[in-house]
């Protein structure tokens, strides 16, 4: 009985200290959130011709023309212009997006695999787990190439 009591308390320990973990993770995630919400990706063409910018989203909100050499480029040239400023802004955020919550993906990650370490319920989840990561992985491959 006392072996079980001891156990009991130890596991009831670890699912306390999880729990308060998942409750500190939730609120970083929420403040990334809340930061990220506050920024914008910003790109200026190469020929410094015009700049865009875009919100949390990857929205435009503004799209600025610095001069007037716009009024005599081709419409063909123009809008290949507009488009590549605009994915370049897109970049910008998404690589935002990156750093911002890059290391929150990490560390929610690895505190879902403390989780279930070790358990019958690790095991049985262990292929949903892995979806899970490569889907991770995925979401980060198409931020960092736009």
């Amino acid at each position: 009985m006392e072996f079980g009591g001891e156990m009991n308390h130890h596991l009831r320990e670890q699912l306390s200290q999880v729990l308060d973990e998942v409750q500190r993770k939730q609120q970083e995630v929420f403040a990334a959130q809340a930061d990220l919400r506050e920024r914008s990706g910003t790109a200026k063409s190469k020929n410094r011709m015009l700049s865009a910018t875009v919100d949390a989203d990857g929205q435009l909100s503004t799209l600025e023309f610095h001069d007037d050499r716009y009024r005599t480029m081709p419409r063909a040239e123009l809008a290949a212009a507009i488009v590549d400023v605009v994915r370049q802004a897109r970049t910008d955020m998404m690589s935002q997006i990156e750093d911002v919550l890059g290391s929150q993906l990490d560390d929610v990650n690895a505190l879902r695999d403390r989780m279930y370490e070790g358990t019958s319920m690790g095991e049985f989840l262990e292929p949903l787990l892995k979806i899970q990561r490569e889907n991770t992985e995925r979401m980060r491959r198409s931020y960092r190439h736009g």
